[in-house]
């Protein structure tokens, strides 16, 4: 089944690290993420390693994102 991680630090206490990240990434069962963490920095580098998908977890970054 595909899975979407959601990257919610606000929620869960903790942001997902920017290596597991990349390493989830290689795993043909993990799709995109959605991203939640407002950090454009952050989500731009992820999205410079990585060809998954990248969704915006917060209304005012959608143009951005």
């Amino acid at each position: 089944m595909p899975v979407m991680l959601y990257d919610i630090p606000h929620r869960t206490g903790v942001a997902l690290e920017h290596e597991t990240l990349l390493t989830l990434a290689a795993h043909p069962q993990i799709v995109a993420v959605k991203d939640a963490k407002d950090d454009l920095v952050a989500t731009g580098r992820l999205m410079s390693e990585c060809d998954l998908p990248v969704y915006s977890g917060t209304d005012g970054l959608n143009l951005p994102l």
